[in-house]
């Protein structure tokens, strides 16, 4: 088997997992299957030889697990500097920087903690990964982030709509 066709089972996976946590109703449950998620989409990427990506898809595993557990502001800020450091280390192509911005966005929105705030985040990442995965092609990762971008903006919508009905 190439390591391309590979690269595409392990993020058919992380697909799978990450529309199973966009549906989760906690901010919690969201954030493990999204760490879950994240750790097949670093090995995707790292099939590619995408070693930018890889590595600063690897901190967001780590970044999205702790999350869960943790808010702190200063852990916040040590993630913030851990994608700054993988990112501009593994640095390919001018493609890198929408990854480490979007990662950016992504890690100050795990730390949020309105599931509201964290989910407007996440969409604002997962859109520049849809730019970055058609850019390196790697078309089921395209896919993926899209579906995360619609799978997340529905769960906005239910979120935002029990809100307004349990405060109505």
């Amino acid at each position: 088997m190439s390591l391309f066709i590979l690269s595409q089972l392990l993020v058919g996976l992380s697909f799978a997992t990450g529309v199973f946590a966009w549906q989760q109703p906690t901010r919690k449950g969201i954030l493990l299957g999204m760490g879950a998620c994240a750790c097949l989409n670093a090995l995707h990427f790292v099939c590619l030889q995408q070693w930018t990506a890889a590595a600063v898809v690897a901190v967001t595993a780590v970044r999205i697990l702790t999350s869960a557990y943790v808010q702190s502001k200063w852990v916040m800020w040590l993630f913030l500097i851990m994608v700054l450091v993988a990112g501009f280390s593994q640095y390919q192509a001018p493609i890198s920087l929408l990854v480490i911005v979007g990662t950016l966005i992504g890690t100050w929105g795990s730390f949020r903690p309105n599931p509201l705030h964290m989910r407007l985040a996440m969409m604002a990442t997962s859109a520049s990964w849809v730019v970055h995965n058609i850019v390196i092609f790697t078309p089921v990762g395209a896919v993926m982030e899209g579906c995360f971008v619609i799978s997340n903006a529905i769960g906005y919508w239910r979120m935002r709509k029990q809100m307004a009905n349990c405060c109505a």
